[in-house]
This record gives structure tokens, C-alpha cells and sequence, in this order.
């Protein structure tokens, strides 16, 4: 019996979320069946690299009061997932990202956010960390226009989204 490999699939795009810290340039998922949102951004992601940056006695307090739409990430995002950590050499962490994570809405949590940065105080940032950014900025982020058997380009509401097949 000849049997069909299953394909995954993950629609995502690179976008940076504030470019006054660094490293915040993170993947977002593109889910069109969602009745709700339509863009995601994985929590792991935006927990470490992102809400990390803020003062933590603070942003506690803040966040109590918020509430996002969140769904479980699925076998393609999962699979894009490690290997874009694994290629940013363990940026987003050490663990490996499972069925068990999540991705919240990329529009609630820029609500959020603009809240974030007008009411909680930011971590000092040092110079050293903005040069590392600089640099890996412009030499380990996985590049849109980056050919390869795995991406496919498609066009939707004018942003370059990409397709990777697993």
C-alpha cells in the first residue's frame, strides 16, 4: 500500500514589534480560518524576548488586568518553530516548542503593549546589548527573500507572507 506523506503547513512573515529594544523581531502566524483574529505571535517568543525587557516588579501588576485570545500551535508552526530557533542558535530558548504552546493574538497583544510602554519602566538597556542586536539583526534572522525548496511566497493584503512546508 503506498502511503502519502502529510504535509504541514505555517504561513508566517517577520515583524518587529518595537525596534527600541533588541531582539524583537519574531515570527507571526498567519491563521485564516480563525473566526476571531487572523495573525498570531507565539507566547514562548514574546515572553522571553519581549515582556522580559520590561521591569518585572511592574509588569506583574499590569498584566493582571489583561486578557488574550490564544490558540495551540499546530505540527507545521511547531516544526518552523525549532528549526528557526535552532538557525538563531537557541534566541528563542533551550526548549524545544511542542503542541503544548501557545500563539495569542498579534492584535491584542499590540494593545497590550502600547499600554506596557507608557506605564511600566523598561530594564536598562547597555550599549553592548545594542551593537549585539545591530549585528545579529542583519546576519541571523532568516531573511524573506532567502531561497529555499521548503518556502513558498504568496502575496495577501500586500505583506510578503511565507509558506513552509513540512
Amino acid at each position: 500500500m503506498l502511503q502519502v506523506p502529510i504535509i504541514y503547513t505555517a504561513y508566517y512573515k517577520w515583524i518587529l514589534i518595537d525596534p527600541r529594544l533588541p531582539n524583537t523581531k519574531i515570527p507571526c502566524f498567519y491563521k485564516p480560518y480563525d473566526i476571531n483574529f487572523k495573525e498570531f505571535i507565539p507566547t514562548k517568543i514574546v515572553s522571553k524576548l519581549i515582556l522580559s525587557q520590561f521591569d518585572e516588579a511592574h509588569l506583574k501588576e499590569s498584566l493582571l488586568w489583561s486578557k488574550i485570545y490564544a490558540v495551540n500551535c499546530t505540527k507545521g508552526e511547531i516544526d518552523f518553530l525549532n528549526e528557526a530557533n535552532f538557525n538563531l542558535k537557541g534566541l528563542f530558548g533551550t526548549k524545544l516548542f511542542t503542541h503544548l504552546d501557545t500563539l495569542i493574538s498579534l492584535e491584542q497583544f499590540l494593545n497590550i503593549y502600547d499600554v506596557l510602554v507608557k506605564t511600566v519602566p523598561l530594564k536598562k538597556i547597555t550599549e553592548q546589548n545594542i551593537k549585539n542586536y545591530a549585528e545579529s539583526d542583519s546576519n541571523s534572522y532568516m531573511d524573506e527573500s532567502e531561497s529555499s525548496e521548503t518556502l513558498n511566497s504568496t502575496e495577501n493584503d500586500n505583506e510578503d507572507v511565507i509558506c513552509l512546508k513540512v
